[in-house]
């Protein structure tokens, strides 16, 4: 049996859009398999223009390893391919995945470059070893870097999940501020086995806050999902059953929200609101937060300030609240306590005590 690996690369821009130059793409993709130290291990295939017929019917001629498709998505409805006939084809998210299942013993990686393409890429993951999607829009720029740094690292000799470490700092290097929107996902385990799996949801709108935490997190073995984005957390919250924490930034004080509709959709879905949309549907979800806020917030009122953290203990499933100062001035012992906290999840939790960060 020939060890050769193949990539094949599947374009659709059915909208022939300009927003993107996905042959750019392409074309790096291919550099990067020709000059990787392993190359003879890899042969690329690529079709354009691609509809539901002529995917399916080059998977069963090339039988891929990786299969890239470069196009778009929308969001939760599916991914843009070419109708016979000229147009848009809308794929749901559920046919895909029915599609690529008929394929789980071909494929090893799918590769989603699409902009808000998790949703897929997270249902795919019930039948492919590796799936790699989007959490957010994408520049050309930047999905062009992520295929260039995980395409030069695998033709290298590197695993997929290396590769996309790889990809993800490509764009890191080039000083662009997507390097969070691609995101991996691996093929669930059975209900049998993922009962003794969690990971933990990460939200946060700083980029700078969020990478922190997944960086800590996963050094010492921790499984995460990363967003900035409250509706992705949300859905992620409902689709993963491996989720079992979620450590989340609170805005305390925002002002009342009037009819100033941006203070409204602030209000919604700080936090607590986050906390709301999930608990009902999840009860099984445990939550840690993290405030931003110093007591001078609340015009100096320390009172006030406990009360506002007495309200967020009070919601369902908050098991801790700390603070970012806390992590500023004492990292180590901060997260070491978080991460102990966190693998104590295979223990019953009694009580809505903190164990760490209590106000002074």
């Amino acid at each position: 049996m020939s060890t050769v690996k193949t990539i094949l690369v599947a374009v659709a821009d059915p909208r022939r859009s300009s927003k993107r130059r996905l042959e750019v793409e392409v074309r790096e993709i291919s550099v990067g398999l020709n000059t990787g130290q392993k190359r003879e291990q890899f042969q690329l295939k690529k079709i354009w223009a691609v509809s539901p017929n002529t995917l399916r019917r080059a998977i069963l001629e090339h039988h891929p390893s990786v299969v890239h498709f470069c196009g778009y998505s929308t969001d939760s409805h599916g991914i843009e391919l070419e109708h016979s006939q000229g147009g848009v084809h809308l794929v749901d998210t559920d046919a895909l995945s029915r599609f690529f299942k008929l394929f789980s013993d071909i494929i090893e990686c799918v590769v989603l470059s699409a902009c808000y393409s998790e949703l897929q890429a997270q249902a795919i993951s019930d039948h492919i070893d590796f799936v790699i999607g989007m959490n957010n829009s994408i520049s050309h720029e930047a999905a062009t870097q992520f295929s260039i740094g995980f395409y030069d690292s695998l033709s290298a000799g590197s695993s997929y999940e290396k590769a996309f470490e790889f990809g993800q700092n490509a764009i890191e290097l080039h000083n662009l501020p997507e390097r969070l929107t691609p995101v991996i996902r691996r093929k669930r385990l059975t209900q049998e086995s993922s009962q003794h799996k969690s990971s933990v949801l990460i939200v946060d709108d700083d980029e700078l806050w969020l990478a922190r935490h997944e960086r800590r997190l996963k050094a010492v073995g921790i499984e995460c999902h990363s967003t900035q984005l409250a509706e992705e957390a949300i859905r992620i919250a409902k689709i993963d059953s491996s989720v079992k924490f979620a450590l989340i930034d609170e805005i305390l004080f925002v002002p009342p929200s009037g009819n100033d509709n941006q203070h409204k959709q602030l209000q919604r879905w700080q936090g607590s609101g986050i906390i709301r949309e999930i608990a009902p549907v999840r009860p099984d979800i445990q939550f840690i937060v993290v405030t931003s806020a110093p007591e001078q917030r609340s015009q100096g009122s320390s009172q006030k300030f406990r009360q506002e953290v007495l309200k967020l203990r009070s919601l369902p499933g908050v098991i801790d609240v700390f603070h970012q100062q806390d992590i500023q001035d004492n990292p180590e012992s901060v997260y070491k306590k978080l991460t102990d906290l966190l693998r104590l999840k295979t223990q019953p939790l009694k009580g809505r005590g903190s164990t760490w960060g209590q106000l002074g």
